[in-house]
């Protein structure tokens, strides 16, 4: 299977922003903007995330991928299978369920059962408190009591066809990814695994490709510098790794 390139536009008060270790947000503009970009860019996948977790911008998700014929993924508020019908009927190839994997497993199981399991993410936001990895929900700002070990059994016993991890304490410093992270999830589950968090150079997606993500997941990194996906497609083309080959 080839390595996805995967954009993340995160969305607070309808604006997309830059996250910096999901307690400092700056500006970058207008999200169907970042989103068309992305796209024709050359990115593999977009996963659009509501860290306002409002229920409006679900009005607007269909007006923002207007443009986009890649898959996309959406999370952020999801609460019910209201939301999920909603969401996949206005364009959405892909749900992210975070807060309610842990509240409301069986949700997952009913995404699973009617959409597909390819059609369920669990998004999973950790931060290492005391050398140990600790879950957050509510777009980071509550501690869970639930540990990453749990959470990803609930994942893969609910049905889920992907799990997306996102390190808080790398989120936005352009430092690279937490491998320690993901070889520590990667451990503990067979299923598809989305690494997300402190991509700041080409170097870093280098580092992580070798450890074997199903996908590689940036957000602040893409949004900075026009053609960013093909120039790091380019380069890891160049190192010869199995990557999707842009248009």
């Amino acid at each position: 299977m080839k390595t996805r390139i995967i954009g993340v536009v995160n969305i607070l008060n309808g604006v997309a922003v830059q996250s910096i270790q999901f307690n400092r947000f700056l500006p970058i503009g207008d999200p169907k903007i970042a989103i068309e970009y992305l796209f024709s860019w050359g990115i593999d996948e977009i996963i659009i995330l509501d860290i306002s977790r409002e229920k409006k911008m679900f009005k607007k998700f269909s007006y923002f991928i207007k443009n986009c014929f890649v898959p996309v993924t959406i999370g952020g508020g999801i609460n019910n299978m209201k939301d999920v019908d909603h969401l996949i009927k206005s364009g959405a190839d892909k749900v992210a369920i975070n807060t309610q994997a842990i509240n409301d497993p069986m949700l997952l199981e009913s995404v699973s059962k009617k959409y597909g399991n390819q059609a369920l993410i669990v998004s999973i936001d950790v931060k290492k408190i005391k050398n140990k990895y600790t879950v957050f929900t509510n777009s980071g700002m509550v501690e869970s009591k639930i540990s990453l070990k749990e959470i990803i059994n609930i994942a893969e016993n609910s049905g889920a066809g992907e799990i997306l991890i996102n390190s808080i304490d790398s989120d936005g410093t352009k430092k690279g990814f937490d491998k320690r992270l993901f070889i520590f999830t990667k451990n503990c589950t067979n299923l598809p695994l989305n690494i997300c968090g402190g991509a700041g150079k080409t170097s870093h997606f280098e580092e992580i490709i070798n450890l074997g993500p199903s996908g590689i997941c940036a957000a602040n990194f893409f949004h900075f510098k026009e053609q960013r996906v093909r120039f790091l497609k380019d380069y890891l083309v160049s190192l010869k790794k199995n990557i999707r080959i842009s248009n």
